[in-house]
Formats: C-alpha cells, structure tokens, sequence
C-alpha cells in the first residue's frame, strides 16, 4: 500500500531479476565459491538464456508454483586452475554447484518475500491472472495477502555453460613467471 516494508540485498536483487520476466538482463558478472577448490573464488558472465517458466497450479489450499530459471554461463577467471574446460567431470560438477547455489539464493529470498515480508517483488501474477475468468475473481482469490505468502514453490536452474574465457594451462603460467 506504496509503504516500504523491507530491503533487498545487492544478491537478493541479483536473484530477483534471474526469477522476474519483467525486467531484460543482459548478462551479469558474479563471483562463486570454487566447487573443486574451495579457498578459491572462480568469475563468471551470467545470463538468462530464455525467460524464466513459471507455472502455476491452483489447487484446493496454497498455489503450487513451479519455476525454471535457464541461465547460460561463461567462466571468465579461475585462479585455483582447476581445468574445467577439459575436463567434462569437472565441467558437471561446476554446473551442479552453479545450479544449487542459485537456488539456495532464489528459495531464501522467496521464503524472505514470504514470511518476513508477506510480499511479493516479483511478477509472477502475469502468471496467475489468466488462470481466472475475470478481474473480479482473481481479486477475490486475493493473490498477494491470502495466497503468494503460502504457496508452495519450487526452483529449477538449468544451467549451459557457453564458454571458458582465457584459461591459461600450468606450462603457460611457468613462462608467465620467468
């Protein structure tokens, strides 16, 4: 009721924009935890491949929510030297982590926008109102108060990685020391 009922963090509103077809991302540059070393830090390009699929199921109790994410990504600094280029292992273990870490952050702000804040910031009532005949049922199924802080929602991150940036090999760092 244009009152300011929280804040969200620079993560928090990294992840929104990954889960809300309303706004264009280009593309985005994170740093995650190395999967494979873990005192490193590796870079990467993100972006949303296609919009994020989010379906909605009424049911007799809170909306079942299910939401892909399609995000490609671009490893562009890996100063572990972890060889995920070549090494297709390696490359299913950094997606896996790529995916879980996004959704860890996606689930934890929609659990935020649901218990704390009892609030929607994302669109996903574009979703929903064409699942009702009229504008004055889907009013009265109340989506922001009765349902959106109760629903049950599941994240999906698919992750594609496009690309390995400049990965120098450890002959090639020996040469760089001399």
């Amino acid at each position: 009721e244009g009152m300011m009922i929280g804040k969200l963090t620079g993560e928090e509103t990294r992840v929104s924009l990954f889960l809300d077809n309303t706004s264009r991302i280009e593309d985005m540059f994170v740093s995650f935890t190395d999967p494979v070393e873990k005192n490193y830090k590796i870079a990467i390009r993100v972006k949303k491949k296609t919009a994020t699929d989010i379906n909605v199921k009424l049911r007799n109790g809170p909306p079942k929510i299910n939401v892909k994410v399609p995000l490609e990504i671009e490893l562009l600094s890996v100063p572990s030297m972890v060889d995920y280029g070549g090494d297709m292992k390696k490359q299913m273990i950094l997606k896996k982590w790529i995916a879980k870490e996004n959704e860890k952050n996606m689930i934890a702000l929609v659990e935020k926008t649901q218990k704390v804040y009892k609030s929607k910031p994302l669109y996903w009532s574009l979703a929903v109102r064409p699942l009702f005949s009229t504008t004055k049922e889907y009013e009265e199924w109340d989506w922001t108060n009765k349902n959106y802080p109760y629903a049950d929602i599941d994240i999906d991150v698919q992750v594609d990685i496009i690309g390995f940036g400049k990965q120098l090999k450890e002959s090639e760092m020996e040469k760089v020391k001399d």
